[in-house]
């Protein structure tokens, strides 16, 4: 279960770190 929860949690850093990037692109 905790392992589960560490892999959801990877990932959706990994998307909020793609949406920011893209924020940052699409400021500039």
């Amino acid at each position: 279960m905790l392992r589960f929860y560490k892999f959801k949690n990877q990932q959706l850093n990994k998307k909020v770190t793609s949406i920011i990037s893209l924020n940052m692109l699409i400021d500039y």
